[in-house]
């Protein structure tokens, strides 16, 4: 699988130490996987803790909601912005407005429920692909006899409990939307405020009020399931305009009935093009799936035998070309070329499954495409080099996000290195999720706790340029995998550990032999499971 990679700057380049500011009040946005157990341990720590939610329940993208998200714009390379819906100007906070719930379902402008809170990417047959033993947290067991492999109800139930059962759910802001996040001066000090939209909806009426917070420390945990990321394949964007609903990101996928009898292009070779290749097995007439890369690598080999016998593999798409024009608006008479010059049409549908982008709203300014489009520049760029109407402008040693395909001047993907009262949980791939989001929020409870020391600037710097030179940018910066999870699963279990003895803190354990011996054996135990579900259904006879 590679070669693991350590990173650890054993202890510190030097001997100082990043001199942190008193934290008290903590706000953590997202009561996700990443969000609760990131609140338990501030909570333990005896912070005073405020979590934003912008749905009505804890859960995160576990949360099945047979609704859909709008679609986002084909295609989706750069992470988008969102319309704060803000008060009038000079409004006083707390403001709230209602409005009668006949008005259309109007918010405000054109806000709608689901604008305000999108439903998550969870589609009806969703299980975990990690093992449940792989994904507790510690002090909460799963219910006995749960088995490896569940559907997201399960899931769902395991977060709502854990949310209950450590207090978290009663300091939830639910069906809250974090709209800005922006360190200012107040005083003598620099505080982190924190603005906010929260919908409660009635019988008879809507109200929305909006709120302005400070927070000594800001925690985002909102996940990276957000912003779907599609492509920009030639003739694409024509396609889903003539055809929006017939041409879906993997997003809006809920259930296979709508492709009953229909032919299908899967877009993407991750978990979703796979698990949405076993949903259309049994209703649909042709499947297809292209991906990047060869089908001949042996990961690309195990993941074809999830996929329906049926369904061919073709590579990665080189263009979507229109119908003749006697053909009109036939969907079906489309071709779509593949890069090794394959040619198919009699498509009735196509599902881009091609993951999403990071995208932080809320922290605009630290975001060079939002800095741009808020200046009126047009200029497209996914680098931190400042276009010429914009002054104020992230450096590249302060921008957090360009493109959306990664999140640069992190220290362990956690704390914001210009400035550690800022930290992310839960931006890792490829990892044990909630197990190993639960590490870092130790982490980062301890730090802001003053029971474990960050090093200094100079080093966090250096830790960060010296991953970029070993990893690269994009994606691949923040993928830890089989081999270098566990060692950086150690790495901050031995510093907390390290810096916490003298505070009389308790041990934190890393990972135990049950852990090891679990993951062995999860891919085999994972491919009986859902091959003994037969895929390979017959496909129906079409009219």
């Amino acid at each position: 699988m590679g070669q693991s990679l350590s990173l650890n700057c054993p202890p510190f380049l030097d001997d100082a130490k990043f001199s942190l500011p008193p934290i008290k009040r903590v706000a953590v946005i997202g009561a996700g996987a990443a969000g609760l157990p990131t609140a338990r341990h501030l909570i333990d720590q005896g912070f005073d803790v405020t979590v934003f939610e912008r749905n009505s329940a804890a859960g995160g993208v576990w949360n099945y909601d047979e609704r859909v998200s709008p679609q986002p714009p084909f295609p989706s390379t750069v992470s988008v912005d969102v319309d704060p819906s803000s008060p009038p100007p000079k409004s006083q906070f707390p403001y709230t407005l209602r409005y009668k719930r006949d008005d259309v379902g109007k918010v405000i402008g054109s806000l709608t429920e689901i604008e305000h809170a999108p439903p998550s990417a969870c589609y009806e047959s969703l299980k975990n692909n990690v093992p449940t033993p792989l994904i507790k947290y510690k002090d909460f067991d799963w219910p006995a006899n749960t088995k490896w492999y569940v559907r997201h109800e399960v899931i769902a139930k395991y977060l709502h409990d854990y949310a209950a059962h450590f207090g978290i759910s009663q300091r939830t802001r639910y069906s809250t939307v974090v709209l800005r996040v922006k360190k200012e001066q107040v005083g003598e000090k620099k505080i982190w405020k924190v603005q906010t939209r929260t919908l409660i909806v009635s019988d008879d009426q809507f109200e929305v009020t909006w709120n302005e917070e400070e927070f000594d420390a800001v925690v985002v945990a909102a996940g990276h399931y957000h912003v779907p990321r599609v492509p920009d394949f030639p003739g694409l964007s024509e396609w889903h305009k003539k055809w929006p609903t017939e041409v879906i990101h993997s997003k809006a996928f809920r259930e296979p009935s709508p492709f009953a009898n229909e032919n299908v292009l899967v877009v993407g070779g991750g978990a979703s093009s796979i698990d949405i290749l076993r949903a259309l097995g049994p209703v649909a007439d042709g499947l297809y799936q292209s991906i990047r890369g060869s089908h001949a690598t042996p990961i690309r080999k195990a993941f074809a035998q999830l996929t329906p016998k049926r369904t061919v593999h073709l590579p990665n798409i080189k263009a979507f070309h229109p119908p003749p024009p006697e053909d009109g608006d036939n969907i079906r008479r489309g071709v779509v070329e593949f890069e090794d010059g394959t040619k198919i049409t009699g498509l009735d549908r196509v599902v881009i499954c091609t993951g999403y982008l990071f995208s932080y709203p809320f922290l605009d300014h630290l975001d060079t495409e939002n800095v741009r489009r808020a200046a009126g520049s047009t200029e497209k760029k996914s680098d931190v080099s400042r276009p010429s109407t914009v002054s104020d402008f992230p450096t590249e040693k302060e921008v957090l996000t360009t493109d959306g395909e990664w999140v640069r001047n992190l220290y362990h993907d956690i704390f914001y290195i210009p400035d550690p009262t800022l930290a992310f949980i839960g931006n890792s791939f490829y990892i044990a999720t909630f197990s190993f989001f639960e590490y870092q929020a130790i982490a980062l409870s301890r730090v802001y706790a003053g029971k474990a020391f960050l090093p200094s600037s100079k080093a966090l710097r250096h830790y960060f340029d010296d991953k970029l030179k070993k990893k690269g940018s994009g994606k691949d910066f923040h993928i830890l995998g089989r081999d270098n999870e566990p060692v950086e699963v150690k790495e901050l279990v031995d510093w907390v550990n390290r810096d916490g003895k003298q505070f009389g803190e308790p041990i934190v354990t890393g990972h135990d032999e049950e852990f090891f011996e679990v993951r062995a054996k999860s891919f085999d135990v994972y491919l009986n499971e859902i091959l003994g579900s037969s895929p390979a259904a017959e496909p129906p006879s079409r009219d």
